[in-house]
């Protein structure tokens, strides 16, 4: 296998330099950073100089940090040569984490060993790698730029670095924080758990990024509610696979009837996995299934699973069974109001808005829209005004 070299930088990260390499022959002599090297070994094994030490090991799996201005060189310690990720951030980036995980200035950070053995770090430093090489998103970018690094920094710093407790913030971020933990939640769609699958599904090679989304949600302590569409003779053996999320995570995972909003109309003259067939479904696998009480405006129907962290729910959504408990609206990116996802819009918002309607206007024109509105999906299906049936896709609904 030759050697390569990938360089690159995130400019979001105070210019936080980069590198994914394979070396076999090639050898560093001495020399300096500015900053810290820290880097995991993903395969063979790298032999370098450091503070003295001329025979430093890193074999595959192992964290190196190597800390600024310290003169080391590096070199492959087996035939085969070595592979490794490596980061090169300023003094200020890892100071600034090591403050804000503190709640104080500590000067800057030493790490006593230059080969670490620690799985979990060395897990995370790799995946913010690969994240920073892939992603543009940079929220999610700065977040485990903070988690892997702060778990280095607590870990293995010689005054570890441990999070503030709550109650050092002021009063105003304490309610925040809670009003965040307590009442965000966010909705996650995962039809299958099936790498290949997915990507029949989808159309996308997107299956990493969504299980690391649903790890940060989980991890970051927000609701998380995991929405699965089942589609008889794609996805139907995820049922139960899908349901064991709940036992390891609390998280609530919802079965969804095959609605016909696709851009194509419904698939099917009868509806194969209706509600009852997935309750069915469950049940054959869970004996034990417990109904529990449902919100008062949901559009689930949930259950426990005995022993398990979270529940499952089933959206009757083909079925329309729940429409009198719905309170559901939704606004189109065309500006118009729908109030059943079944209707064809029952108010052009942007028509009246750009007549000039003035707010009380509007608030009647609302009213109105909400007190006339359809009794359930299959009288809001009834009075579209196409006359055409329901075959417009999500993506021009949104939701």
């Amino acid at each position: 296998m030759n050697e390569r070299t990938h360089y690159f930088h995130a400019d979001d990260l105070g210019r936080l330099e980069l590198l994914h390499a394979r070396y076999i022959t090639h050898r560093f002599d001495r020399h300096v950073h500015s900053g810290y090297a820290i880097g995991v070994i993903l395969a063979g094994a790298e032999r370098f100089y450091y503070r003295g030490v001329q025979r430093h090991l890193a074999p595959a799996g192992s964290v190196v940090v190597v800390e600024p201005d310290e003169i080391h060189t590096g070199e492959a310690a087996v035939a085969a040569g070595w592979q490794y990720r490596m980061f090169y951030p300023q003094v200020e980036l890892i100071q600034e984490i090591a403050t804000e995980l503190g709640g104080k200035s500590r000067g800057t950070p030493h790490f006593p060993e230059a080969v670490i053995h620690d799985q979990q770090v060395a897990g995370l430093l790799v995946q913010l790698h690969h994240t920073l090489d892939r992603s543009e998103d940079r929220l999610t970018r700065g977040s485990l730029a903070r988690q892997a690094f702060g778990a280095l920094l607590r870990r293995h710093a010689r005054h570890p670095v441990t999070p503030q407790r709550l109650g050092a913030e002021r009063a105003v971020v304490q309610r925040v924080r809670q009003y965040l933990l307590a009442d965000l939640a966010d909705n996650l769609s995962l039809d299958t758990l099936d790498k290949e699958r997915f990507h029949q599904i989808t159309r996308r090679d997107s299956f990493d990024k969504v299980m690391d989304c649903f790890h940060q949600l989980v991890g970051s302590g927000i609701q998380t509610k995991i929405n699965t569409v089942v589609m008889d003779g794609q996805n139907t053996e995820d049922i139960i696979p899908l349901a064991e999320l709940t036992r390891q995570y609390p998280v609530s995972v919802r079965f969804i009837e095959e609605m016909p909003f696709n851009g194509e109309g419904s698939h099917y003259p009868v509806l194969v996995w209706t509600h009852k067939k997935i309750v069915d479904k469950l049940r054959s696998q869970y004996p034990e299934l417990q109904k529990i009480p449902d919100g008062p405006h949901s559009t689930s129907y949930n259950y426990q699973i005995p022993g398990h962290q979270g529940t499952v729910g089933i959206i009757a959504a083909f079925s329309r069974t729940f429409c009198g408990s719905c309170n559901r609206i939704r606004m189109t990116a065309q500006g118009t109001l729908k109030t059943c996802l079944y209707d064809d819009g029952v108010l052009d918002i942007k028509k009246i808005m750009r007549e000039g309607a003035s707010n009380e206007e509007l608030k009647a024109a609302f009213l109105s829209a909400f007190r006339s509105r359809a009794k359930d999906g299959y009288e809001a299906e009834q009075r579209r005004d196409t006359g055409k049936a329901v075959s417009e896709s999500m993506s021009t609904i949104g939701g």
